[in-house]
């Protein structure tokens, strides 16, 4: 759908936060897909983001793609453990 040539991950995590953002060179998501439902992708996303606790964020345009962003509430214990993997 995003007719997108290269995808960017970056997942950090920090100060009791994991942290998410994924960004494309696609399309960009256009404000009416979001506000009308049409990526029930996303709408899942940002509900099961919000009942952990955590904020979803998603911005597009036609000239830089789209970019969601998410962060969740982390225990001391997993975010020592991603620490290690880094």
């Amino acid at each position: 759908h995003a007719q997108a040539s290269t995808v960017s991950v970056l997942l950090t995590a920090g100060d009791g936060q994991l942290n998410l953002t994924i960004h494309d060179d696609g399309r960009g998501i256009q404000a009416k897909e979001w506000e009308r439902g049409r990526s029930p992708g996303l709408r899942g996303l940002h509900e099961r983001v919000r009942l952990m606790g955590g904020q979803v964020t998603v911005t597009g345009s036609s000239e830089s793609g789209t970019e969601v962003s998410l962060s969740l509430p982390i225990k001391s214990d997993v975010e020592s453990s991603a620490k290690e993997r880094t």
